[in-house]
C-alpha cells in the first residue's frame, strides 16, 4: 500500500495479488502458475509516474502452464475502470513454442475494448456509456540464440478486426540481446507502426567487481498527438564493502516538444545482519514547462527484510515543488508485503 499527502489534497493506493503454483501446492506433472490481482487508488493519490486525480481499480487473473516439454501458453485478463471517465478491457492468449533448443516461436491473440463513462446530474446521477472503439490484435515473434552471448528476434503484429474509434495498431518489431564481452551486455530494440515509432537502447559495463556503469535511451511516440519523447539516463553503481553500495543517476527528458528536465539521484543502500536492510535517496531536478521552470528536490528512507517465505518493504518520501505557477509539499509513503 502507499499513500501521499499535499496541502489540500490526500490519497492512498494498495495492492493485493495472489500466485499459485499447481506443481508445489497440488503436485502435478507439468507446471502451471496461476495468478489474479486487485489494486487501487484514490483520487488524491499522486506520485511522479500516476495522477489521475480519479479513482482507479485495476484487477485480472493471468495463467501460465507448461504443455510438454516445448510449449507455454498464458491467458491473460484485465480490467482497468477510471471513475468518471474511461474503463478498458484486454483479453489475451499466447503460445510459445520451442522449435529447437536455440529458437523461440510466439504468437499472441489479443483484444481490447473500452467505453467511456459520463455521469449526468439530476434525480439518481444516470450513468451514460458511450463506445470509445474494441479491436483485435494478431502478433507473431521469431527468437533466435545464436548461443550464449547473444540473442535475436523480430516481429510483428496485425490489427484484424476494429470498431468504433480503435485506431489500426500494425507494428513491426526487431531487437538484439548481446554480451560484448565478460565485462559488457547491450540491449537495442526498434519499433515502427501505424501509431509511430520507437526505440531503446542500453549498454551496462562491469569496470571490476564493484563498480559498475551505465547508460539508456529511450525514444517514443506519443500515440495520440505524434510528438516525440526522448529520455537519456546515465548512472554508476558501486558496492564499497559486502554490505554498503552507493549509486547516482542522471536524468534527460524531452517530452512533447515543449517540456524538458533534468534530474540528478544519489543513494545508498546498507545491507544489517539477519535479513535486514536500510536505504536512502537524494533527488534534484529542473522541469521547464509550458507554464515556466519547476526546481523540485526529494528526500527519502526506506527500511527492508527479507526471509526465506517472507519479505517486507516500507519507504517514505518528502517532495518539494517550486515553480513559477507551484509551489507544493508532498510526503509519499509505500509498504509492501510478500509471503510465499
Amino acid at each position: 500500500g502507499a499513500s501521499t499527502s499535499t496541502p489540500g489534497r490526500d490519497g492512498s493506493a494498495y495492492a493485493v495479488e495472489a500466485r499459485m503454483n499447481t506443481r508445489e501446492w497440488l503436485g502435478t506433472a507439468d507446471e502451471w502458475v496461476v495468478a489474479a490481482w486487485y489494486r487501487h487508488s484514490d483520487e488524491g493519490f499522486s506520485i511522479a509516474r500516476r495522477d489521475n486525480g480519479v479513482d482507479v481499480d485495476e484487477y485480472g487473473a493471468e495463467v501460465v502452464g507448461q504443455v510438454g516439454d516445448r510449449l507455454t501458453l498464458t491467458g491473460r485478463a484485465s480490467v482497468v475502470e477510471r471513475e468518471t471517465q474511461r474503463d478498458d478491457t484486454r483479453l489475451s492468449l499466447q503460445a510459445d513454442y520451442r522449435l529447437s533448443d536455440r529458437s523461440i516461436l510466439s504468437g499472441e491473440l489479443r483484444h481490447t475494448d473500452s467505453n467511456t463513462t459520463n455521469i449526468q446530474g439530476g434525480a439518481g446521477n444516470l450513468v451514460n456509456r458511450t463506445d470509445v472503439g474494441d479491436g483485435t490484435l494478431a502478433a507473431l515473434r521469431y527468437t533466435r540464440v545464436r548461443n550464449d552471448r547473444w540473442q535475436a528476434y523480430a516481429g510483428g503484429q496485425v490489427s484484424f478486426s476494429q470498431g468504433g474509434g480503435y485506431d489500426n495498431n500494425d507494428m513491426a518489431t526487431v531487437g538484439v540481446i548481446a554480451k560484448v564481452s565478460d565485462r559488457m551486455d547491450f540491449i537495442a530494440e526498434y519499433s515502427d507502426g501505424h501509431r509511430g515509432d520507437g526505440a531503446s537502447m542500453s549498454l551496462d559495463y562491469a569496470i571490476n567487481d564493484r563498480h559498475r556503469v551505465y547508460g539508456t535511451y529511450t525514444h517514443s511516440t506519443d500515440r495520440t498527438d505524434t510528438l516525440a519523447n526522448d529520455q537519456i539516463a546515465i548512472g554508476q553503481r558501486s558496492r564499497l564493502s559486502n554490505q554498503l553500495t552507493v549509486f547516482n543517476e542522471h536524468q534527460f527528458s524531452n517530452y512533447r516538444e515543449f517540456q524538458a528536465g533534468i534530474s540528478h539521484v544519489f543513494g545508498l543502500d546498507f545491507a544489517l545482519e539477519g535479513g535486514w536492510n536500510l536505504g536512502a535517496t537524494v533527488q534534484t531536478g529542473e522541469l521547464e514547462t509550458g507554464f515556466g521552470l519547476v526546481d523540485r528536490s526529494a528526500f527519502s528512507g526506506s527500511v527492508g527484510y527479507q526471509g526465506d517465505r517472507f519479505l517486507f518493504s516500507t519507504r517514505l518520501e518528502y517532495r518539494d515543488d517550486d515553480g513559477t505557477n507551484i509551489d507544493s509539499d508532498q510526503v509519499v509513503s509505500s509498504s509492501r508485503l510478500d509471503y510465499r
